[in-house]
């Protein structure tokens, strides 16, 4: 149980930065749009443009901590040394999501990133920390997990796509 509540720690931390990061990057488009429960950013950048700054410094401290976790685990546990770089590729594959100079969802790879990190990566890096390792077993459910991230990404899309052309 302990490793789990680790592993998902290493997790939440870099999934929550996403969060920070997005609405960081996406402020511009953002205000073409209007929040929903599940899309369109929090809004709360467009309001109060002074927390800007704290956002990325947020974002970038839970990437940190993410990544501190990462290594804390891999001695605790003797795991590979390619569990830290799992958690490293998800955490900069978070941030380029929007931020520059990458910026993939806005060069036409968001969906493909969204879809590979919910396929495979996450997926991939959960069963690493109960298993300790990638069984080939694994891959076959990847289909079904690729159009379930393909899903996720258009639902999420759908309401945007206005601001998303207007910005």
């Amino acid at each position: 149980m302990e490793k789990f509540v680790w592993g998902y720690a290493i997790l939440f931390t870099g999934h929550l930065s996403v969060s920070y990061s997005n609405d960081y990057f996406d402020t511009e488009s953002d205000r073409f749009s209007t929040p929903t429960l599940f899309a369109g950013g929090s809004g709360i950048l467009v309001k109060h443009p002074e927390l800007r700054i704290f956002a990325k410094w947020i974002a970038l401290s839970l990437i940190g901590i993410s990544l501190l976790l990462a290594v804390g685990f891999t001695i605790m546990y003797s795991f590979p040394f390619y569990f830290i770089i799992f958690v490293l590729v998800g955490n900069l594959v978070g941030w380029f999501y929007t931020a520059p100079p990458l910026r993939l969802s806005y060069r036409g790879m968001g969906e493909i990133t969204v879809m590979i990190t919910m396929s495979f990566l996450m997926p991939i890096m959960g069963y690493l920390v109960l298993a300790k390792e990638i069984g080939t077993h694994f891959f076959i459910i990847g289909v079904p997990l690729l159009i379930y991230g393909l899903d996720f990404i258009l639902n999420v899309e759908i309401p945007d796509m206005e601001a998303d052309r207007i910005s």
